[in-house]
């Protein structure tokens, strides 16, 4: 076979060339996943990972009986059967979720992000980033307005019925807290538009509004102690009532008759 007198010519003058190894080509790779849905799942090099496959709904696991020498069955053994897939029509992107700290697929994900107008630290509407949780009910803030991700830990939020708007959530608001106390959805939906803004801070205050999505989270710092001791020691003596001004005057009129 002739040799190709190009390639030759570049080796004779770019002698760079002879040691350096071919590059690799990235390789795709798979992988089986339990979740976010048991399949298989490929890594497209500079893509991500998709969803390509997935298990058909059968028994892990036959067991074969083995017959005794009387005919009988005497046991079992248990033989691993490869798992049958079923490619998907159109391979599923899927996103890493930094609040949950797990995989998504690409539509769920996205039906998890919502926007809405909430008041910043400064006093100003601005319209904010929210993801929501696994129990459908509560949202955490993870996006400022500049679109830039806040690593946590959250204080949770909730959708308003009455206004479609986002707002701190409660303790009525909590699906466990449902769960357990049936009747207290509707009063606490009933009462929470007609309380005034203390209690329903206190409502909030009693029901836990942090959401920290695991190790690795910035904590954004202690507890503010209580000033309720210092309110006190500061606190101005009252006016006298007009029974003690009246016997103040009783008092000094009886020791100016000495006098």
């Amino acid at each position: 076979m002739t040799p190709n007198l190009f390639v030759a010519t570049q080796k004779v003058f770019q002698p760079r060339k002879w040691f350096r190894k071919p590059i690799e080509k990235p390789q795709r790779k798979t992988e089986h996943w339990e979740s976010p849905v048991p399949g298989v799942y490929e890594h497209i090099p500079g893509r991500g990972w998709y969803l390509v496959a997935t298990y058909k709904e059968h028994a892990d696991n036959d067991t074969n009986e083995i017959a005794s020498k009387d005919g009988g069955p005497v046991g079992g053994s248990v033989t691993e059967k490869p798992r049958e897939t079923v490619a998907v029509s159109s391979p599923v992107p899927v996103r890493y979720s930094k609040v949950l700290k797990k995989y998504l697929l690409h539509p769920d994900y996205e039906s998890r992000k919502r926007y809405g107008v909430i008041e910043n630290s400064r006093g100003r509407m601005v319209q904010a980033g929210f993801f929501q949780l696994d129990d459908g009910v509560a949202w955490v803030n993870c996006w400022d307005e500049e679109g830039e991700f806040i690593p946590g830990p959250y204080k949770l939020w909730c959708v308003d019925a009455r206004t479609d708007r986002f707002r701190h959530m409660m303790r009525g608001d909590d699906p466990e807290y449902q769960r357990s106390n049936p009747t207290s959805r509707t009063t606490s939906r009933a009462n929470s538009f007609d309380r005034g803004a203390s209690s329903r801070r206190n409502s909030q205050e009693s029901r836990s509004t942090q959401y920290r999505p695991g190790p690795g989270s910035t904590y954004d710092g202690p507890s503010v102690p209580s000033t309720r001791a210092n309110s006190i020691k500061g606190r101005t003596p009252s006016n006298p009532t007009s029974k003690e001004l009246a016997m103040q005057q009783a008092a000094k009129e009886r020791s100016s008759r000495f006098y």
